[in-house]
């Protein structure tokens, strides 16, 4: 009885730290990716997967901003299950998102985590990953104001 007690305590605290951090992108923008989370292989050869519509994340390298869009440089990492960048992990190579639309929030800054939804373009100078961002989404777990915040099991984590 008490193994059983125990056994069920334990998928109950399993389940419960689940879902306690929400996923990068929701179901539809995973869906709308239906090729998947860009991996080694894209990086490898970029070429070959123009047009393919994909997740991609990792950290901000700088951002520049002009009326109607912007450009993300960024250094890509493998995602996991939720979709966040495992940065503990090493990277995949650098990426480009090109963004069209309204300006970008003070979430999307250098050293930042962010993930995209988007469809592959033509490689860039040197055969760089470039995404054309149909969603971006930032990591809100962010150090500010004398806090450092990191992305935990539990969801984001702050202390001084």
């Amino acid at each position: 009885m008490i193994a059983l007690r125990l056994s069920l305590l334990l998928l109950l605290l399993l389940g419960g730290l689940s879902g306690c951090s929400p996923r990068m992108v929701t179901a539809g923008q995973a869906g709308w990716a239906k090729d998947g989370p860009a991996g080694p292989e894209v990086f490898a050869r970029p070429a070959l997967h123009v047009g393919d519509r994909r997740i991609l994340g990792g950290v901000i390298l700088g951002v520049r901003q002009d009326p109607g869009r912007a450009t993300i440089r960024l250094l890509a990492y493998p995602l996991d299950e939720k979709d966040y960048p495992e940065t503990e992990k090493p990277p995949l190579g650098s990426a480009v998102l090109l963004w069209s639309g309204p300006p970008l929030s003070t979430l999307f800054v250098t050293g930042n985590r962010i993930v995209a939804v988007g469809t592959l373009l033509v490689p860039g100078p040197g055969g760089s990953v470039r995404l054309e961002a149909r969603t971006l989404s930032p990591d809100t777990c962010l150090s500010a104001g004398g806090m450092v915040c990191r992305r935990t099991v539990f969801g984001c984590s702050c202390h001084n």
